[in-house]
């Protein structure tokens, strides 16, 4: 009977791993500047790099008595981050020299501007297609009412500074032109 118990519990845990496993994504790197140009990270094979982790969408939203706004953008929570994110940047930088020191996350050459993540609250600057749906009111109606996508460059006061999720809405709603 207690062997029984230790081979289900083994084939249970197996299970859970091997889901955990497949669950993880990937994606490949793109290096970055300031002005949008970019170029594939690859390895001395010639072949693309790829990094672990989970594709994931932050949403977020800001309201009060004159408007409601809503943003959100798809980024790539990074496996090992802390670790791999400086690495990642270095190698950017030889390949393509110093001014190439944005790593970001990209699918296909038709993939949108997305942001790597350290954690769900945690986001590494970079380029983002933000969207955006915005109501403005005036009294109790509805004065305008739009949606849009639009691409930021989101820093803190470094370049590539670890920002948190209040400091990307703050920045947005601040800088927002309607």
């Amino acid at each position: 009977m207690e062997r029984k118990f230790y081979i289900i519990l083994i084939f249970i845990l197996n299970i859970i791993f091997c889901i955990k496993l497949y669950a993880r994504e990937k994606t490949y790197i793109i290096c970055t500047n300031i002005y949008k140009h970019w170029y594939w990270l690859k390895d001395d094979n010639d072949e693309y790099v790829e990094v672990s982790g989970t594709w994931s969408i932050w949403n977020k939203s800001k309201k009060n008595s004159k408007y409601s706004m809503e943003f959100s953008f798809k980024y790539f929570l990074l496996e090992n981050s802390y670790e791999l994110f400086p690495v990642l940047k270095e190698n950017c930088q030889k390949k393509f020299g110093i001014d190439y020191f944005i790593p970001q996350p990209a699918e296909s050459i038709n993939s949108s501007w997305n942001l790597f993540a350290l954690s769900s609250d945690e986001f590494i600057g970079g380029f983002v297609d933000m969207s955006q749906n915005i109501s403005v009111y005036e009294g109790f109606y509805k004065n305008k009412n739009f949606s849009r996508a639009k691409v930021y460059f989101l820093k803190g006061n470094n370049y590539l500074d670890i920002m948190k999720s209040n400091y990307i809405l703050e920045y947005i709603s601040h800088n927002l032109r309607y």
